[in-house]
């Protein structure tokens, strides 16, 4: 079953988040380029492209967004945290 999220950003620049089976897609509706994409294999994640050791702010905004579509799709996917503040006493 497929399942497609559009989404808009501050910029107004338009992105579908799409979901077919156990591979998910986020690409950029303007210029139709697949900005991230991959597979669950049930015991991990496989990512279509490389994930570089180094990546601009857009990218890696782009990889948040991609990440928290999946937990949207799939909440079993990620562990659950809290985060809390270190305090000297």
């Amino acid at each position: 079953m497929q399942k497609s999220y559009k989404l808009i950003d501050a910029e107004e620049v338009g992105q579908t988040f799409t979901k077919v089976g156990n591979m998910y897609e986020l690409k950029n509706d303007s210029t139709g380029e697949i900005i991230f994409s991959g597979t669950d294999t049930e015991d991990g994640f496989r990512f279509n492209q490389k994930i570089g050791k180094e990546m601009d702010y857009y990218t890696l905004n782009g990889l948040k967004l991609f990440l928290e579509m999946i937990e949207k799709c799939d909440g079993m996917i990620f562990e659950k945290y809290s985060l809390y503040e270190k305090v000297k006493l």
